[in-house]
């Protein structure tokens, strides 16, 4: 029965999304980005956020300062104030070519998820 309780909390947040800050308490890292991903993916600059923080600290996937910095561009397009001093201080941490790459994702995203 324990094996299948991050299996059903999964399945209620993706049903009634409206319950993912309480649901998400009960999960590990892991899952906690799985249930992030998809939000950002469809575009919620809050969500963008997270996951760009997820990416920022490692936090249930590999730490990626390419990904959150993509991630984070995103959600500062979107209208996230945060996300840009994110960005910003993540970059301090990346190489010019890592920042290149990000821009590039970013600017990929952006089209493919803007017609």
């Amino acid at each position: 029965m324990k094996q299948l309780i991050p299996t059903i909390l999964i399945l209620l947040f993706v049903s009634v999304p409206v319950y993912a800050d309480e649901l998400q308490d009960y999960l590990d890292p892991v899952s906690r980005f799985k249930l992030w991903e998809p939000r950002a993916e469809k575009g919620g600059e809050v969500a963008q956020y997270i996951l760009g923080n997820f990416y920022e600290n490692g936090h249930g996937t590999p730490q990626d300062y390419v990904q959150a910095h993509k991630w984070f561009n995103i959600a500062s397009m979107n209208g996230d104030g945060d996300a840009r001093k994110s960005r910003d201080n993540v970059q301090k941490l990346m190489t010019p070519p890592q920042i290149a790459e990000a821009q590039k994702l970013a600017t990929e995203w952006v089209e493919k998820n803007s017609k």
